[in-house]
């Protein structure tokens, strides 16, 4: 018998005596996941909400000025009461311009930035944010913090570069098996500065959004990620970000990529061993591309069972721990019956 009609075969009897019967274990397995991390759509920008254990929260910038009201909105509904760590990458408008609000709106225990001071207006806003706000002041270095079953690192550039873009604050969370790294702006050349840490991540937030400035093939094959976020514009043609080379370089590493442009905001939960995406304008579980979540998508699914030998398989393993197997297939199928 072929071998995907054997898969198929043991999939349908799995759906009557197992999958269907069973499907609130997909959501009770989901549900428990503690860390949750949010690419929030900011256009041409970056804004990174990070959800922690015992009402931890961090947010890595603000994105533009006129995307402040759009973040403190999104905060808001995930019930956000305050903020234990705020970082500011480097003081590019597209990444510190939302803050003032979110300053405004929210009590922060914590500033980190890279200590540069530069003359825009936009800087002197958040600078005189932060001052009003009063609260504690670190210039990144390589500051570590704990939070639960999570470690949180910092790193500040160990050279002062003459392009603000190499000074980004860069940081790692460090959930067990699942780690995030969040590289700012950062360039090819801070890239060459980080290959001596321990910046390996199964999630990687691309640097410079996506600009083939940065995602050296050398720093791309230290992190190793199964996962890449992009955050940048819709149709942001005057930069073209985006760059076809810097796809072409996930796309042949075999990473997954997620696009703030195509996908909206994008939320990667995790328990610290597997971890799931969801994204704002994608179905997720629509492993046949659709526009729907039913019994053919199980089925296609089905047919790959088995370890992630390709880029195929890899996209049907939804909880991303290299194999598709009876996880994948009941998450798929608690979002059949929610629908």
């Amino acid at each position: 018998m072929d071998k995907t009609i054997k898969r198929l075969f043991i999939f349908l009897l799995s759906l009557i005596f197992f999958i269907l019967p069973n499907v609130a274990l997909a959501n009770t397995f989901y549900g428990s996941g503690q860390i949750k991390v949010h690419f929030i759509s900011v256009g041409h920008g970056d804004s990174i909400y990070i959800s922690l254990p015992e009402n931890n929260d961090i947010l890595i910038d603000g994105g533009y000025k006129s995307f402040g009201p759009a973040v403190v909105d999104y905060l808001n509904k995930q019930a956000v009461d305050d903020i234990e760590i705020l970082i500011a990458t480097h003081p590019h408008n597209d990444h510190i311009g939302g803050l003032e609000d979110v300053f405004n709106c929210f009590t922060v225990e914590k500033v980190v930035d890279n200590g540069n001071a530069v003359a825009t207006k936009t800087y002197k806003s958040y600078q005189k944010a932060v001052f009003t706000e009063g609260c504690a002041y670190e210039r990144a270095s390589s500051q570590i913090w704990n939070f639960g079953p999570c470690i949180f690192k910092v790193w500040g550039p160990e050279q002062k570069y003459s392009n603000e873009n190499n000074n980004s604050v860069v940081a790692l969370l460090d959930c067990g098996k699942v780690k995030f790294l969040f590289t700012g702006d950062a360039e090819k050349e801070r890239e060459a500065e980080l290959l001596n840490k321990p910046i390996a991540a199964k999630i990687l937030k691309v640097g410079h959004h996506g600009s083939n400035t940065s995602t050296s093939p050398a720093f791309l094959k230290a992190v190793s990620p199964k996962v890449a976020v992009i955050s940048t514009a819709v149709n942001y043609d005057f930069f073209g970000l985006p760059h076809q080379e810097t796809l072409a370089k996930l796309a042949a590493a075999k990473v997954k990529v997620y696009r703030t442009d195509l996908d909206g905001t994008v939320v990667i939960t995790s328990d610290g061993k597997t971890f799931i995406v969801n994204t704002e304008k994608g179905k997720f579980g629509d492993m046949n591309a659709d526009g729907n979540v039913n019994i053919l998508d199980l089925l296609w699914m089905a047919a790959r069972m088995g370890p992630t030998t390709n880029l195929d398989s890899q996209w049907a393993d939804i909880n991303n721990d290299d194999q598709v197997d009876i996880l994948d297939l009941l998450t798929v199928a608690q979002n059949i019956s929610n629908q």
